[in-house]
């Protein structure tokens, strides 16, 4: 009996060391988890300021995470970008490509859907990605994606290659019937994604130019459109008019029309406004401020958002331009050491 006692006894503390292992190794996994959720949004932080920097962190990530965790899918997702961003499509596919290696196992087959979207949409938009290559990019979900991922997403990859390739061909042709229509939400529609392709036509990633003015103008058209029609789309299409006026540097304020100036108090104009009234005024500072204070409800539109970038980068350069205008030369240094002012 004594025997069986110390047996149990036995039995019963090697189960407390094992409960106690298990609990020690998830808390282990839990920290690790922790430091590199810590250091993905501290390298996310810099990446607009110091690319290079942000994708050796982004790698440091990648080289800790071997149980291969959303931590580095997301690394490689922004590292990815960023090389966009810099026109480097080379090391962009590779690491769009390692992305893959995630999805087999952590990564949800409808983020691992939204991840491969946001890279082809960020492929397509770069001037520096050649058709060839671009193909390259619509490749990789049917040579290396798990079999279900692939065939729940094989005809939407295949029609957005179709739209990409045939968009402006496309709208060409809807605007040679715009007057057999009569109905104007009709026109409208066209017009506005007329206005997102002439702003997606160079980019829509940061520090790059868009066909502003054509955008512009069918922004507008769309705009009349759908006020004519009593749709309250016109108050999304106006925020897309007041962007694309704001990233042509124009200097003339969409609200002296007749037509727009109803809707400049309109309460879901005021981002957009009060960061039309400080670029006209050449004010970065304030800029900073208002796109930080609204930033919550800038990113909630696609367009809008990734385009934000691209409206601080017009504006420091308008900073610059009037900056020059008062010197005959101005040494390079200097000019360095204003921008980093701004």
């Amino acid at each position: 009996m004594m025997e069986d006692a110390l047996e149990d006894e036995e039995v019963c503390e090697y189960s407390l060391i094992q409960d106690y292992d298990f609990e020690y190794e998830d808390e282990e996994d839990e920290d690790a988890d922790v430091v590199m959720e810590n250091k993905y949004y501290n390298a996310k932080e810099i990446k607009g300021a110091h690319p290079q920097k942000a994708i050796s962190e982004f790698q440091d990530i990648i080289n800790e995470d071997v149980s291969k965790t959303e931590w580095g899918f997301k690394s490689l997702k922004q590292q990815t970008k960023i090389y966009f961003v810099s026109d480097q499509p080379e090391q962009a596919l590779e690491t769009y490509k390692r992305m893959f290696e995630y999805m087999k196992s952590f990564i949800s087959q409808n983020y691992a859907e939204k991840s491969i979207n946001s890279i082809l949409d960020y492929a397509t938009a770069s001037s520096a990605v050649s058709p060839d290559h671009l193909q390259s990019f619509y490749d990789a979900p049917r040579e290396l994606a798990p079999t279900s991922l692939y065939n729940g997403m094989k005809i939407k990859l295949k029609l957005k290659l179709a739209r990409n390739y045939d968009a402006g061909n496309t709208y060409e042709a809807a605007l040679g019937i715009e007057n057999a229509i009569p109905h104007p939400c009709t026109i409208a529609i066209i017009r506005e994604y007329g206005g997102k392709m002439h702003m997606s036509e160079s980019t829509i990633i940061l520090f790059t130019t868009g066909n502003w003015p054509a955008a512009q103008i069918d922004f507008f058209q769309a705009f009349n459109n759908y006020d004519e029609a009593g749709s309250s789309q016109r108050v999304v299409i106006l925020k897309y008019l007041v962007l694309t006026h704001i990233l042509m540097g124009s200097g003339i304020n969409p609200f002296d029309s007749q037509e727009t100036k109803p809707y400049k108090d309109d309460a879901e104009m005021a981002p957009l406004v009060a960061l039309l009234d400080a670029c006209e005024s050449h004010d970065i500072q304030k800029a900073e401020s208002i796109l930080k204070k609204y930033r919550g409800t800038l990113v909630q539109d696609d367009l809008i958002r990734v385009h934000l970038a691209d409206v601080l980068h017009e504006l420091r350069v308008q900073f610059i331009q009037e900056y020059v205008k008062s010197y005959r030369t101005v040494r390079f240094d200097r000019l360095a050491q204003v921008r980093t002012s701004v």
